[in-house]
């Protein structure tokens, strides 16, 4: 029997509203955010009772008609101070966006310096050699990953080596140095590329 049978809920589905219903917050400190977010309301609104009593105190005693008038102006310029919310992503989209930041990850302690073939020919190969022994998981994610670069065009000037989101077409430049060292991988890596793939 599965678990959830006897409690007549789908696992998969609990685990699906679960996602869309938690949410992952984007602050560096989120616990201190929670808290400071009442204390900037209130701050807000400590600030606008102040200032619309500083407006009105200038009437007090005898109330003429250009004082009144100058306190209505005085008070219309009285600003509420909107304390800005960002909505936090969903777990279902914080989960989304570490795969693809994963995803966009792969080969990165290679490609973020040029290629240099003492350095990188045969680390770079035994990559490759692991990455084109899966079939499963995230292979699909890699090899369309890897499709993209090889499909990238080549640019005159690839610009600096280090950027983030990784440059497809610096990669490209990349693999077609790692190619010209051995050729005997670019095959191979299309053929995986082909194989899993899922479009």
């Amino acid at each position: 029997m599965e678990p959830g049978a006897l409690r007549g809920r789908d696992p998969r589905k609990e685990k699906d509203l679960d996602y869309a219903r938690q949410r992952r917050s984007a602050a560096e400190y989120p616990h201190a955010a929670r808290r400071q977010l009442p204390r900037k309301k209130a701050r807000a609104q400590r600030a606008f009772r102040r200032g619309a009593a500083q407006a009105l105190r200038a009437a007090r005693g005898r109330m003429q008609d250009e004082s009144a008038q100058r306190a209505t102006i005085d008070l219309d310029r009285v600003d509420r101070r909107t304390v800005a919310t960002w909505t936090n992503p969903t777990l279902g989209e914080h989960v989304q966006q570490a795969l693809e930041k994963r995803v966009q990850r792969v080969a990165w302690n290679f490609f973020k310096h040029p290629y240099d073939t003492d350095r990188h020919r045969q680390p770079f190969a035994r990559f490759l050699a692991a990455l084109t022994a899966g079939r499963r998981g995230h292979s699909g994610e890699m090899a369309r990953r890897f499709g993209l670069i090889l499909d990238a065009p080549m640019r005159a000037d690839p610009g600096p080596v280090r950027v983030w989101p990784p440059s497809l077409s610096q990669n490209h430049q990349w693999l077609s140095a790692f190619f010209a060292d051995e050729p005997d991988w670019k095959p191979k890596l299309r053929s995986w590329i082909a194989e899993v793939r899922p479009d």
